[in-house]
């Protein structure tokens, strides 16, 4: 089993009917690939989590890297893991923002600078806290 997580910006303004539109045509491919995961949208911000086969995931990344919907793309962690974190969903989703995340406990400081430092342990980290008070308010 292998993972990715990245993170990128909006080149422009998204909106939530265009995410939703994304979000179906992901979660049908990914289906059909075994690729699970999670995407959360935070005031422009996106950060990434794609499960699965190692060749299929770098593929499907790669695909991503040339979407020009977004800009800014960087890996903060990539390797082999023992099982998937997201086997439930095709691509969960969340949007929320930084004011919404400063509420969680341990991610009261938490920013764009930290979430793009570029530090698999922040980004671990972050994904831990949210998702264990975020799980049951993902979209999937």
């Amino acid at each position: 089993m292998y993972r990715i997580i990245y993170l990128s910006s909006a080149e422009n303004f998204v909106d939530e009917v265009e995410l939703e539109k994304l979000l179906l045509k992901s979660r049908l491919n990914n289906k059909a690939n075994d690729i699970t995961g999670i995407l959360i949208h935070i005031d422009g911000d996106f950060i990434q989590v794609l499960e699965g086969e190692q060749e299929k995931i770098k593929n499907l990344y790669q695909k991503i890297s040339f979407d020009k919907r977004h800009k800014g793309m960087i890996i903060v962690a990539n390797s082999e893991v023992d099982k998937r974190q997201f086997q439930e969903w095709t691509m969960g989703y969340k949007s929320t923002n930084y004011k919404e995340i400063n509420k969680i406990d341990g991610l009261k400081d938490f920013n764009r600078a930290k979430l793009f430092s570029n530090n698999e342990k922040i980004a671990l980290t972050f994904l831990s806290v949210f998702l264990n008070s975020h799980r049951n308010h993902v979209n999937f």
